[in-house]
């Protein structure tokens, strides 16, 4: 199947969200932006984080503290090797937007200690993050969108990988 089309509507408001970033000065900005992007998208949340090989836990770089709380990123931090995208992340520069259904079937992800102590208190099961950077000594960066009901689709797989390069 080949890259779904996007309406111009979409592609006019995925410009304009990297014209806002390219301007972004500081990390509150970047919370409001990663919130526009979340809406964009059509993820009910979404935090922007890192992770290293070598250390322990992960760093939130932008999102709602209000979601994403410290037992709840505590809870992520101490399972994040179990994560299918993280991993791969790691090993090698991560292309696109991906799902975690792209990596891993839903019983399988729901078996896992990350999904029960992260994804499932914050009501979210499915995820699509496109990596930021990344560093071939083991530490990459992403957005990772959050949402609880239907998987991402075609359309915003598209739409999320015409906004992260930028």
């Amino acid at each position: 199947m080949g890259t779904p089309l996007l309406q111009i509507v979409d592609v006019r408001a995925a410009l304009a969200f990297v014209a806002d970033l390219a301007e972004c000065g500081d990390s509150d900005q970047l919370t409001v932006l990663i919130g526009t992007l979340a809406a964009l998208i059509g993820a009910e949340n979404a935090l922007v984080s890192g992770c290293r090989a070598w250390a322990p836990g992960l760093s939130v770089e932008a999102g709602d503290a209000g979601v994403y709380t410290p037992d709840l990123m505590g809870a992520a931090g101490r399972n994040w090797q179990e994560h299918p995208v993280m991993t791969s992340d790691l090993i090698e520069a991560g292309e696109g937007a991906r799902r975690v259904s792209d990596f891993v079937g839903p019983r399988e992800w729901r078996r896992r200690e990350i999904f029960n102590d992260f994804y499932r208190p914050l009501r979210a099961r499915h995820e699509l993050s496109p990596q930021l950077a990344w560093d071939p000594a083991g530490s990459s960066c992403c957005i990772a969108l959050h949402r609880s009901g239907r998987d991402f689709g075609e359309r915003e797989v598209a739409l999320l990988g015409l906004v992260a390069p930028h």
